[in-house]
C-alpha cells in the first residue's frame, strides 16, 4: 500500500502497474482512500483517491479504455528534484506561459524504464534539477 512517495516508491509503483497490465480495475490493492470515480467520456475516466495518509493528499489515476495513462500524487512528496536527477540522469524543461509554470520530465525517453516521470515547480520558477533538494508537492506517473 502507497503511504509515501520516495524515489523507490516511484519504481516499485511503475512495475506494480506494469506487471498488472496497466488495468485501472487493479489499482485498488495499491492505492486506498476516499475513492471518487470521474467519467469523462466513454472512453475516458479518472479515479481519484483522497486523504490517502499524512502526506499524500490526492492521487489521481488517468485511465482510458480501463488502461492507466497516469498517475499524479500530491501531497508532501519524500523525493526531490535532485534524486530524479540521479536516478534517471536525462531531463528536460518546459515553461507553460499559459499556466505560468515550469515543468520537468524526466526518462521521457523511456530509456530506463517503460514509464516517465515529471513534475511541476508550484512556486512558479525555474529550479536547477541537479541541485534541487527541496520536497515535491506533486509528481505524474506517464506510461
Amino acid at each position: 500500500m502507497v503511504t509515501q512517495i520516495t524515489i523507490d516508491s516511484i519504481v516499485v509503483i511503475g512495475q506494480q502497474i506494469l506487471n498488472s497490465g496497466q488495468k485501472c480495475s487493479s489499482i485498488d490493492h495499491l492505492i486506498k482512500g476516499e475513492r471518487k470515480d470521474q467519467k469523462i467520456n466513454d472512453d475516458y475516466n479518472k479515479i481519484i483517491f483522497y486523504n490517502v495518509s499524512s502526506d499524500i493528499k490526492t492521487v489521481v489515476i488517468d485511465c482510458m479504455h480501463d488502461t492507466i495513462e497516469s498517475i499524479t500524487v500530491y501531497g508532501t512528496l519524500n523525493v526531490t528534484p535532485r534524486q530524479l536527477y540521479l536516478k534517471y540522469n536525462n531531463f528536460r524543461e518546459t515553461y507553460s506561459v499559459h499556466d505560468d509554470l515550469y515543468f520537468y520530465f524526466f526518462n521521457y525517453d523511456k530509456n530506463d524504464a517503460k514509464y516517465s516521470i515529471s513534475f511541476f515547480e508550484p512556486n512558479h520558477r525555474k529550479i536547477n534539477v541537479e541541485q534541487d533538494n527541496e520536497r515535491l508537492y506533486n509528481i505524474q506517473i506517464n506510461w
